[in-house]
């Protein structure tokens, strides 16, 4: 046996794992393909939901969806990051916060949902029974009939949103409603 192919044996040996070499290459080839993708999305300053829709058309076409939901993998989470979301009252019945984001104070239903000039307005029954309106937004994220969790988004407003609190048809103050949470 000469020199070389002792060298040959030592780099590769004949029990080596083939499965996990296959699969440490396809690995690579992989991230440099999301790499390519990533780039090129730089490159050419695609949106967020073009380059979603492409992956989602992509993947439909590979017929992948019927094992992995991929339109799942872009929902945005319901689930509240922070559970002590405070309002600032501003005049009588306008609130702000530091966000400018609409966040429901309780748990409940959405049962009413308009577009007007000045802006959206929607009313939650929550589930301790009291309605509360939210108006004077600029975009809503909730629909009539929508299930909506404390301190999710509901929705955005501009320099100051309307509340009002109802309880069996009689106003209630904020710290009335937040209290009967």
């Amino acid at each position: 046996m000469n020199d070389i192919e002792r060298i040959r044996k030592k780099i590769y040996p004949k029990n080596r794992n083939t499965s996990f070499l296959w699969m440490y290459r396809m690995m690579i080839v992989f991230m440099c393909a999301i790499t390519f993708v990533l780039s090129g999305l730089i490159i050419t300053e695609t949106s967020f939901e073009d380059a979603k829709q492409s992956l989602l058309q992509y993947m439909n076409k590979l017929e992948l969806g019927n094992i992995v939901v991929f339109e799942n993998w872009f929902l945005p989470s319901n689930k509240a990051v922070n559970s002590t979301i405070s309002y600032q009252k501003i005049d009588d019945h306008y609130f702000t916060n530091s966000t400018n984001m609409v966040y429901a104070i309780a748990d409940g239903v959405c049962v009413y949902l308009n577009e007007s000039e000045q802006g959206y307005q929607i009313i939650v029954k929550n589930d301790n029974d009291i309605l509360v309106t939210y108006a004077n937004m600029n975009d809503v994220s909730v629909k009539v009939d929508d299930r909506i969790l404390k301190n999710s988004i509901i929705g955005t407003y501009q320099d100051k949103l309307y509340m009002d609190f109802m309880d069996n048809q009689n106003f209630i103050s904020y710290e009335q409603a937040i209290g009967k949470n």
